[in-house]
């Protein structure tokens, strides 16, 4: 079982539930920072995880292991497929390292060694835009072919085979799934175009043994941010900036609660006690009372 708050970094949002909140001190002020090395990955780096002092990213179509000590180069290897955007981390879970790449393609690679077990390639391929997810004895991550284009969300075992996938018209973009009690709940775009329009979008809740759509709620416009599991309850923000709450058990939402923000939102909500703290494109970071949501 992985700490809610996380010391070492193996997802992009640290742990299974989201709420990326660390045990570790961090820095309060420019003055308390110092430079101790440079690596150069290239002009677009993932987002980095640290595994056992080291940190781990890919560029384009490289993956590479960085001592976080020194920054000298531990391992890299070619990946089965670059990303354009580099945008998202990889996952680690158990000695692995899960990477989705563009083509719709999903690689697991030995941590210790970077050999590849094995490489998924989904049917409706799509660009590899929103963070891998791996617990509960499965890997998932959604793709993206455009606004209105099919792409879908898929399930793997931890030998890639796939388990069951969801088709959503305008795909999965920066929408990362969550485990809340042993099911996994995602966000997804609207299918309409502009992205920030008005149609709604689903929320939903998978069994991720079956793959059934337990069930979903509706938020404005796109889900573009990772949902957020923390005291029963899931937190996920919509593009057009609205925050939304849901209590969640058996894999079905109840008492959906929402707050509108100050200004448009692709980031995903840090949860630490009852605070909620989200940014957006106004350039501000609100605090948010999740009792009086």
């Amino acid at each position: 079982e992985w700490d809610i708050y996380a010391d070492d970094w193996h997802t992009f949002r640290g742990t299974a539930e989201n709420i990326a909140v660390t045990h570790s001190e961090t820095p309060k002020s420019a003055s308390d920072t110092s430079l101790d090395w440079v690596f150069d990955a290239g002009s677009r780096t993932a987002g980095l995880l640290y595994i056992d002092g080291f940190v781990v990213t890919f560029s384009g179509d490289t993956l590479y292991k960085i001592d976080a000590d020194t920054g000298a180069l531990a391992l890299s290897a070619q990946l089965y497929s670059g990303s354009g955007h580099s945008s998202v981390s990889p996952a680690y879970n158990g000695g692995v390292l899960y990477i989705a790449a563009d083509g719709g393609i999903v690689q697991a690679v030995d941590f210790e060694t970077f050999e590849t077990l094995w490489v998924y390639e989904n049917d409706l391929g799509g660009q590899a835009l929103s963070p891998v997810m791996c617990a509960g004895g499965y890997v998932c991550t959604g793709f993206w072919n455009g606004e209105t284009e099919d792409a879908d969300f898929v399930f793997l075992d931890l030998d890639g085979n796939e388990t069951s996938k969801y088709t959503n018209k305008g795909g999965f973009y920066l929408a990362g799934a969550v485990e809340a009690d042993g099911y996994a709940v995602v966000p997804s775009d609207n299918g309409a175009s502009p992205a920030n329009g008005a149609s709604e979008s689903l929320v939903m809740s998978f069994d991720p043994r079956t793959g059934e759509l337990r069930d979903s709620f509706s938020i404005e416009g796109d889900g573009r941010s990772s949902a957020v599991y923390f005291n029963s309850r899931v937190y996920v923000v919509s593009k057009p900036g609205v925050l939304y709450s849901a209590a969640i058990d058996d894999g079905m939402f109840s008492d959906i609660r929402s707050v509108r923000l100050d200004g448009e939102c692709t980031a995903s909500p840090v949860i630490y006690g009852d605070y909620a703290f989200v940014g957006t494109s106004a350039k501000t970071v609100q605090m948010i009372d999740l009792s009086s949501m």
